[in-house]
């Protein structure tokens, strides 16, 4: 003890007493009695509380010490008290860490109590029963848990002469916690229900207990601990020095070992046949420390418990566990390969399930198998100079087998073939790959060897029984272009300079028309696909090409195609077949052979298709392709036969709403070439629609990848050349007097479904939510009783006041703007209040104006000095118009399917526009226009648009799910 000039009281732990002593400053510790002792500590200053504490103990005990003399530790015996733990509790809450009579070993005490104190409150105190002379004697103690563990280790560091061992301190944290636990639960006294409850609270034995609540009293303080352990397993890959992974595995069944009630097999040493071995290994973290492996911990005395605890758990939660070798020296499992195939397939999954985590090696996805087709130049004896030779003609088809995007050669498909798992090594790497995809893919080049493939013979491939459950990986669409055909020489008077990827399409219509083949051209709205039909005709005629090409267009576009055909092909000799004056017997026919170009109406030519039947035509091209999807109609029948050494079918959406439009549009091309209606279905149309079945899309990807040509504004090559497109969505509450009309038509059309079924139900639901949308546009609307828009000079509809404020900041800026609705009664309804904000008058474009009017009104609004508005109903303003003066879209109200939208914002994005795009959306929210603009912004976002129509999904919804589609929320209401 280092000489003080004041005497400090000091303490120490020893014997399961507190020992209380006093120093008076001199050099070495002198006999001090009681008395002197608490009127010596008195002169430092103590308060009169702790003299009163200590004048209480008259008793002279003898009490050992370690002190610090002339800087040596020298052990010595002193005069002092004993004092019990609660007593020594209560003294050190009178304690200030200001006092100077204070020595190091009481603030020691001091320290630990509060510690324990906070660490009980905290809840990391367990119960604990010792059986003691026949009884269990019921106490508190810490958690033993890694935290608390280092907490003690830090503790016996600033112990002071406390004490001398770490066991003494544990002893004592031991009493504190007892003391601390059961004065918390003191208040709760007069509710002790047990013996052990009595016990806990108020101290004593428990005469009753018997080993079975010894044994949960201590699994509960196990559990406790483990709270403070994550233990995770992980799975580690065999070295290529270790085969076993850090040990083998027994080629027979050996005895288990068991691990807390769970049985794993015999010790890595005990194994005689080498094997793949995989380690199992059990990583820890304790408090804030990141994972480490158990083996790494150079104390694991903390950590054992919830470690053993979690592996036995983790053999029960999934018993094939029980099947894997304990590694010797660590908690570590052995696992064969096919166990560790088993674990990922299942395992992990039952594991996370009881809350058990598995790390799995990073590179462990599925790898994915497939076959892939690369295509090369035809072989020479599919080229006859200048003569067409149909599908040969356009490319040979060379297959391989891939795992994981690289090619394997023969060695190493055997290898992965003969693998008695589909866990392998390849390559230097773990990979997983799928047994049943290999055996497919096997199967489907072994049919393949020996053949040479064209295209035909890629589409019957890929058409055959062998395809089943096959991915493939296809060359893109104008890969089929072979290398050696002439680039495109453009005519001198063609009068348009294409893009990149409008000659690419040019070339590959021109490749498959050559080839005698059928194409379609997708590209996306506004992407010009009226101008590659052009420019391959302008290249046609101009080296001497024969026959003329009939475009089928609706009657909207006929004018279309012939204004641009004179501004950009004026060497083109173009006809007109429509109208009442129309020619319609041989002169009609003589005159249509000597165009270039004939352009008729849907409409027209299934009137006159014998007529045009009769006429030798190079190609047919049908525009807006989706009119024919539809194979059962008069107008699909009848384009369908008239004849053409080529078709081609051109669309913006291939697919609308399901995969069989697809095939019916790509059946126009090229008849019969995908199978029966029936076979298409079966193939693929259900397995992709219903099951998502990524192999068949692949498949019909491969299969159409040479015939359907499909680029989208978003595509890096296009995107360049178009302007940004911002989508905002412009939310409209409803007014009180919408609120209250949508309410009643909820309560209306509820009431309807409910007593109804089958189609009337369905129609009852159709109706009801074609009432609530009219609502939310304005209740005039739906009350269709011609009543003014506003009241009292405000807007009675939400979205008009909305619309106001949309319309302020466009024409301000002194753009214009092309507005939408699925309703012409709204539009009606709305035009005079569209003129007063124009200051003109604005065209609206609807289904019930000519061919005539509507090339009038597009040509007004696309000149400079035209309207700054103009309104369309979205199915007759939805296709075949270029209004790139407008740079804003407005949406009044949704449509059932996102494709159609898509059409209509295109009038103004494609093209020829130069300005960034805005294109809004009118929403009320918290209404059924809510959740349908949440279902269709999903489904914009899935791939190929294979979903069905919206408006089917809607009626089978259940009672109670369309009650929740249609119910008004909070947010759906302005009160203003």
């Amino acid at each position: 003890m280092t000489p003080t000039a004041d005497p400090r009281l000091h303490a120490v732990w020893h014997s399961g007493v507190v020992g209380l002593w006093c120093d008076t400053g001199l050099r070495r510790p002198h006999s001090v009695a009681p008395a002197a002792a608490v009127t010596a500590v008195a002169r430092a200053g103590a308060p009169n509380e702790v003299v009163e504490f200590l004048g209480r103990y008259r008793l002279s005990h003898r009490i050992g010490v370690r002190a610090i003399v002339d800087g040596k530790a020298r052990s010595a015996t002193v005069p002092g008290v004993r004092v019990s733990v609660g007593d020594a509790v209560d003294l050190c809450r009178l304690l200030r860490s200001e006092d100077r009579w204070v020595g190091a070993g009481l603030q020691a005490l001091a320290a630990l109590s509060s510690g324990v104190a906070s660490l009980v409150a905290a809840g990391h105190a367990v119960p604990r029963l010792t059986r003691l002379d026949g009884a269990w004697d019921a106490t508190w103690d810490l958690v033993a848990s890694p935290v608390i563990g280092a907490w003690t280790t830090e503790s016996l560091h600033r112990s002071h002469g406390l004490v001398a061992t770490r066991e003494e301190l544990v002893r004592l944290l031991s009493e504190l916690t007892d003391h601390h636990a059961r004065a918390a639960l003191a208040p709760l006294a007069a509710d002790r229900r047990s013996e052990l409850g009595e016990a806990l609270v108020g101290g004593g034995q428990v005469a009753s207990a018997g080993q079975a609540l010894a044994d949960a009293v201590r699994e509960f303080g196990r559990a406790a601990a483990a709270k403070d352990v994550d233990v995770v397993f992980r799975v580690v890959e065999p070295s290529d020095d270790d085969t076993a992974g850090g040990g083998t595995v027994d080629g027979d069944t050996v005895d288990g070992d068991t691990v807390d009630g769970a049985t794993v097999g015999g010790r890595a040493e005990e194994s005689s046949d080498v094997g793949v071995v995989w380690r199992f290994q059990v990583l820890v973290r304790t408090g804030a420390d990141s994972l480490r492996p158990f083996s790494d911990l150079a104390d694991t005395s903390s950590v054992d418990g919830p470690v053993r605890d979690v592996v036995a758990r983790a053999v029960r939660s999934w018993p094939p566990l029980s099947r894997a070798t304990q590694a010797a020296g660590a908690p570590d499992l052995l696992l064969p390969t096919d166990l560790v195939v088993d674990l990922v397939d299942e395992g992990v999954e039952a594991l996370r399930g009881r809350g058990i985590e598995v790390l799995l090696p990073r590179s462990w996805t599925r790898v994915r198998t497939a076959v892939r087709a690369t295509v090369t130049e035809p072989g020479t004896e599919s080229v006859d100079s200048g003569h067409r030779l149909g599908l040969e003609q356009l490319a040979d088809v060379d297959w391989e087998l891939v795992v994981d995007d690289s090619p394997l050669d023969a060695t190493e498909a055997r290898m992965l073939l003969d693998a008695a798992s589909d866990l392998v090594k390849l390559r230097g790497q773990w990979v997983r790959a799928d047994p049943g995809a290999l055996r497919r893919a096997a199967r489907f080049l072994a049919a393949r060897r020996g053949q040479r493939t064209t295209a035909p013979a890629l589409v019957a491939a890929l058409m055959s029984d062998e395809a089943e459950g096959v991915e493939v990986e296809a060359p893109t669409t104008l890969d089929w272009i072979p290398s050696s055909s002439s680039p495109i020489a453009l005519p001198e008077w063609f009068r348009a300079s294409l893009r990149p990827y409008q000659l690419d399409g040019v070339r590959w219509l021109a490749a498959l028309s050559r080839a005698g083949t059928g194409a379609v051209l997708a590209d996306d709205m506004g992407l010009g696909k009226t101008m590659q039909v052009l420019a391959l005709t302008a290249t046609e005629h101009a080296t001497g090409g024969s026959g003329p090409t009939l475009v089928v267009a609706p009657l909207t576009l006929v004018s279309t195609w012939e204004r641009e055909a004179s501004r950009f092909a004026p060497e083109l000799r173009v006809h007109v077949h429509h109208g009442q004056g129309r020619g319609r017997g041989e002169g009609a026919a003589a005159r249509m052979t000597d165009s270039d170009l004939v352009l008729t109406s849907y409409g027209t030519a299934t009137r006159d298709v014998d007529l045009l039947s009769g006429v030798e035509w190079r190609r047919v091209v049908a525009d807006e392709a989706q009119t024919v999807k539809n194979p059962a109609t008069a107008v699909s029948r009848a384009i369908r036969s008239i004849p053409a050494r080529h078709r081609i079918a051109l669309t913006g959406t291939p697919v609308e709403n399901r995969l069989d439009e697809l095939r019916a549009v790509f059946d126009f091309a090229n008849p019969g070439l995908l199978g029966s209606a029936s076979t298409f279905r079966a193939r693929f149309a259900v397995p992709i629609e219903s099951h998502r079945d990524e192999a068949a899309a692949t498949r019909l990807r491969a299969l159409a990848a040479p015939f359907v040509l499909r680029r989208l504004k978003s595509d890096p090559a296009v995107a360049a050349d178009l302007p940004a497109k911002q989508h905002i969505r412009v939310d409209a509450p409803l007014t009180r007097e919408q609120a209250t009309l949508y309410q009643a038509v909820v309560e209306d059309m509820m009431e309807q479904v409910r007593e109804s079924e089958g189609a009337s139900r369905k129609g009852a639901i159709l109706s009801g939510l074609t009432a609530l949308k009219q609502v939310c546009n304005h209740p005039s609307h739906y009350l269709g009783d011609g009543s003014s828009l506003l009241r009292g000079g405000r807007h009675r509809s939400g979205k008009l006041a909305a619309l106001d404020e949309v319309l302020t900041e466009i024409l301000d800026a002194g753009e214009k703007v092309l507005l939408f609705t699925q309703y012409r009664a709204f539009g009606d309804l709305i035009l005079p209040l569209l003129e007063r904000r124009a200051a003109t008058g604005v065209p609206f474009l609807h289904g019930g104006v000519t061919a005539g009017g509507r090339a009038s009104m597009v040509e007004v609004f696309q000149s400079p000095q035209g309207p700054p508005l103009m309104l369309a109903s979205l199915r007759a303003g939805g296709t075949g118009l270029t209004l790139t003066e407008a740079n804003h879209v407005v949406h009044l109200d949704r449509w059932w399917n996102p494709a159609v939208e898509n059409q209509a914002t295109d009038r103004v994005h494609r093209i020829g526009q130069t300005r960034p795009v805005q294109i809004r959306t009118l929403v009320a929210p918290g209404t059924v226009e809510d959740r349908i603009d949440e279902l269709l912004e999903s489904k914009r976002e899935l791939a190929d648009l294979t979903l069905g129509p919206l408006a089917g999904v809607l009626t089978d919804l259940t009672d109670a799910d369309l009650a929740s589609l249609v119910a008004l929320t909070g947010e759906g209401r302005d009160d203003e």
